[in-house]
């Protein structure tokens, strides 16, 4: 029997667009999810696209809708990561979308020498050339036991840094970790997180601070404009640290 070590699902996507001063020419994208477990209904709807002072407008969604994953919006990375340490082995068949949600699971079974299982999702290129706009994510983690490393985030296409970071780790459960890779040193965010329902965000102007927002708050900023385009990610795992995510014992 697989138990599930860990446990993130969204049941929809949107992208934002600023039609406000500044933003006229330039495209946008963004991102809105959320968590669920099997059996619970799907969350409320996504909130409308803030901040204010930005007359805003959908540029993408996926409503997780389906049974299947979108992979005309969506791809699987496959394999391990060196930055896990190759603790985990990334494969599609750990996403599931079903009952307007999409589930990504974290399991302890061993696959191509790694210890654990995980799934991780990247737009596509259809949907990946993002300059500015809104990203918002509404998620529920559910982290059982140590190891556990899970984030809704954003990398360059081309390049890394710049990278966004809402990351939460197993052994900070009353914590998230907010980071502007390339351009700050980041910080511990207050918040009960696990298993519990909140929105995270990117708002991302020209010329404009990059904030970080957990439920409408700003939470972190960043005076760095990063004029690269970036694509959102999802992703469940497993680590091996005893500062990051906890060492992985009998309970995980």
């Amino acid at each position: 029997l697989l138990m599930p070590m860990s446990a993130l699902g969204a049941a929809a996507l949107v992208a934002c667009a600023g039609r406000g001063e500044g933003l006229t020419t330039s495209d946008a994208g963004g991102l809105t999810c959320k968590a669920d477990d099997a059996g619970d209904s799907a969350p409320t709807p996504p909130a409308t696209c803030p901040p204010g002072g930005q007359a805003w407008a959908l540029d993408w969604s996926d409503e997780f809708n389906g049974t299947n994953v979108d992979t005309s919006k969506w791809q699987f990375i496959v394999g391990t990561r060196a930055s896990d340490q190759n603790k985990t082995y990334y494969q599609a068949g750990n996403a599931i979308e079903s009952d307007g949600t999409l589930k990504l699971y974290a399991k302890n079974e061993t696959v191509g020498g790694a210890s654990f299982t995980g799934a991780e999702l990247i737009a596509t290129s259809a949907y990946n050339q993002r300059l500015y706009g809104y990203f918002e994510a509404r998620i529920r983690y559910q982290l059982n036991g140590p190891g556990f490393w899970c984030n809704f985030w954003m990398r360059g296409t081309t390049e890394s840094p710049p990278e966004f970071d809402h990351e939460v780790t197993s052994n900070h459960v009353n914590q998230i970790w907010n980071q502007f890779h390339g351009a700050d040193n980041g910080q511990w965010v207050p918040l009960d997180y696990n298993g519990q329902w909140h929105t995270y965000a990117y708002a991302w102007l020209p010329g404009q601070p990059v904030q970080f927002y957990v439920d409408n708050q700003v939470t972190h900023a960043s005076e760095m404009d990063p004029n690269v385009p970036m694509y959102p990610r999802l992703r469940a795992g497993a680590y091996d640290s005893a500062s990051w995510g906890g060492t992985p014992d009998g309970t995980t």
